[in-house]
This record gives C-alpha cells, sequence and structure tokens, in this order.
C-alpha cells in the first residue's frame, strides 16, 4: 500500500511540474498570428476566460472584440461587405456580381438579414434584374415564406417560376399552423 502511495505521488508531482513548466514558458498568444491555429487558440483562451466572468460582461465583450478582429480578417482577404442598411441595391449587386464566391455568399446572407414583409417585392426585382441563381433562389423564397406566409405563398402561386415549394417549406418551417390550415384550404386540383 505504500509502495503505491508513492507511485501515485511521483506521477502527481511530474504532472503539476510539467503544467508548472509548460505555463511559464508558454507565452501569451498573439494577435499577429497568422496561422488558424493561433487564432484557435485566440477563441478558445477567450472563450474559456469569458465564461467564467462573475457577471457576464467579460463573456459579451470578449466576443465582440472577437468578432470585430474576425469582420476585419475577413476584409483584409476579400473587401467589405454592403450594408444593408444603407444600401440593398449594393449589396445586391455585391450578392450576385462579385467575383469573390466568398464575398457573393457574405453579401447574399446580409440581403436576406435585411428580408422584411415591406421590401421584399424590391429585393425580388433585384435579384431577377440581376439574374439570381437557383439556390439563391430557394433561399430568397425560403426567407419570404418564412417571414411573410400568405403574402409570399399569394405570389409564388401565381408565379411561373418554381418557387412555391420553398416558400411553403420557409412558411411550414415557421409557422407549421398557418401553413397547414392553408394547405387545408386549398381545392383538391
Amino acid at each position: 500500500m505504500k509502495r503505491t502511495l508513492i507511485i501515485h505521488g511521483c506521477w502527481a508531482v511530474a504532472a503539476i511540474a510539467a503544467f508548472s513548466l509548460g505555463s511559464r514558458t508558454a507565452g501569451p498568444l498573439s494577435k499577429d498570428q497568422s496561422t488558424p491555429i493561433g487564432r484557435l487558440g485566440d477563441f478558445r483562451s477567450s472563450t474559456v476566460v469569458g465564461e467564467s466572468g462573475s457577471d457576464g460582461r467579460t463573456s459579451r465583450s470578449g466576443g465582440r472584440a472577437l468578432e470585430d478582429r474576425a469582420a476585419s480578417d475577413l476584409e483584409k482577404v476579400f473587401g467589405s461587405i454592403a450594408s444593408a442598411s444603407k444600401n440593398l441595391d449594393l449589396l445586391a449587386e455585391q450578392a450576385l456580381r462579385d467575383p469573390s464566391p466568398i464575398t457573393r455568399r457574405l453579401a447574399f446572407s446580409l440581403l436576406l438579414e435585411a428580408l422584411t414583409p415591406e421590401n421584399a417585392g424590391e429585393i425580388r426585382s433585384k435579384l431577377v434584374a440581376l439574374g439570381a441563381d437557383g439556390d439563391q433562389w430557394r433561399d430568397f423564397h425560403y426567407s419570404w415564406g418564412a417571414i411573410s406566409g400568405k403574402a409570399a405563398f399569394d405570389h409564388a402561386a401565381t408565379s411561373d417560376e418554381p418557387d412555391l415549394a420553398a416558400t411553403m417549406t420557409g412558411w411550414a418551417a415557421a409557422n407549421p399552423g398557418e401553413a397547414l390550415t392553408m394547405l387545408d384550404k386549398l381545392p383538391p386540383e
């Protein structure tokens, strides 16, 4: 029994010594590190520190700083993305015409984020004018169905394009009761 206690004690001392040595020799992570590993380390350390804050303010401010740095890193690589609040025309143009596929996806996501029942028709006409593709149409109609329900359904039902399925899927995901009621009221044909 005494021998196992000595062995376990030695292992505990070795683990504590290794931890101590590692924490002393490893310096703080630099904000300038360009490797993904370095950024991941920054994220992990700020998340852990933020979560342990007693009043919760640390996690919100740490998360915001991380978002700001990530946005600036993206802007360095892909250029800035237009703000939806400033100009929907510029955002739609960027979403469909920018040479970078990443910028197009980010801009299209912001365009969908700016979608409201009031501006859905305007955004749809911009997408038609700029020649949106099938995936973009599906995502737009899904989003429109989710936020406008009946209005989006009425448009899709009279449209020549095959956008009724995406519109109904979005409506059913956001408000299944209303969507099912509408389907029950439809004539069999």
